[in-house]
């Protein structure tokens, strides 16, 4: 059981590194001089630690743990959604 709770924690982890890294390259983009590079390293940097993690799950057949990363990621989102806005009528 601890093992999965670990693993929901790391989802939402990952949920935090490629969202803050999304609120980053937003933010960058207007005084960028080359914003098609920067929206692709932005990009491979948020997707490649998420992705990577699911594949390294998918491979050892830990699918329990999988659904947990993905169970945390998706709670995670919605935190943040709920914290920093983006749905009206939900910001605190």
């Amino acid at each position: 059981m601890i093992d999965i709770a670990l693993f929901a924690l790391l989802g939402a982890g990952l949920a935090a590194l490629a969202y803050a890294g999304l609120w980053w390259t937003v933010r960058l983009l207007a005084d960028s001089s080359r914003p098609l590079l920067l929206i692709a390293m932005s990009w491979m940097l948020r997707a490649l630690p998420v992705l990577g993690a699911a594949v390294w799950l998918m491979l050892q057949g830990r699918w329990a743990e999988l659904f947990a990363t993905v169970g945390g990621f998706i709670v995670a989102r919605l935190a943040l959604t709920l914290i920093y806005g983006g749905v009206p009528g939900l910001r605190r």
